[in-house]
């Protein structure tokens, strides 16, 4: 007998409507165009950060401190050292002098006291000093050719300083000042007796120099 097959129904696989696709075409385009987005971003990006120039960091250079050493004060040389003192403890002063100088006490009439410094090589370079007996002529009421005086201090001690013509156009410095009632007057001269002209200028200027350190040693015992 001929077999008789017996064929089993399938099931049958619903159509799928056209109408329920659509939302997967749709969200696949939106991922995809996502997808390219992102990907010309990141290219356009990588672009960018090659064509900027990179930037060196600057080393920081560490600069040596500077350490300033304090240039050491040469000590001022005092021009009277060595210089020989003459005291006259009867008046109460005292004065210094070069070693090349000289003092002679000249006792001169009307004053109680009178000598003078002067330089041995050139004896016309002095400084005569004086005191006077008393203080009838204060120093403040001495006139030179109505010019007032230059006041300064000798020894703490107010002093009035003229400058007078001398014999032959020499300069001369007539200095005053008053201690106990008594006046002390010293009359500085240069030694060349000219008229001021090169070369005596220069040695007149030179024994100013030494003239004035020597008033400047000029001090009371007391």
């Amino acid at each position: 007998m001929p077999e008789e097959t017996i064929e089993t129904p399938q099931p049958t696989q619903p159509a799928e409507s056209k109408f329920t696709s659509w939302p997967r075409v749709i969200l696949s385009a939106v991922l995809g165009f996502s997808l390219l987005a992102a990907s010309a971003y990141a290219g356009y990006w990588y672009g960018a950060q090659q064509v900027q120039p990179t930037t060196e960091p600057t080393p920081i250079v560490s600069q040596p401190t500077q350490i300033l050493t304090p240039t050491p004060t040469q000590p001022l040389t005092d021009p009277t050292i060595g210089w020989k003192t003459y005291t006259n403890t009867e008046y109460g002063y005292s004065a210094k002098y070069p070693q090349e100088w000289d003092i002679e006490e000249t006792n001169y009439t009307g004053y109680l006291h009178t000598m003078r410094i002067f330089q041995k090589s050139n004896s016309l370079n002095e400084i005569n000093f004086c005191v006077w007996p008393d203080n009838s002529r204060p120093c403040s009421e001495i006139k030179c050719k109505g010019v007032e005086p230059e006041r300064f201090l000798i020894y703490g001690i107010e002093a009035f300083r003229f400058n007078v013509p001398g014999a032959h156009n020499s300069a001369q410095d007539s200095i005053c000042l008053e201690k106990d009632n008594k006046r002390y007057d010293f009359q500085i001269f240069p030694g060349s007796l000219s008229n001021r002209d090169p070369p005596w200028k220069e040695q007149d200027d030179e024994a100013i120099k030494i003239l004035n350190q020597i008033l400047s040693t000029f001090k009371f015992l007391d």
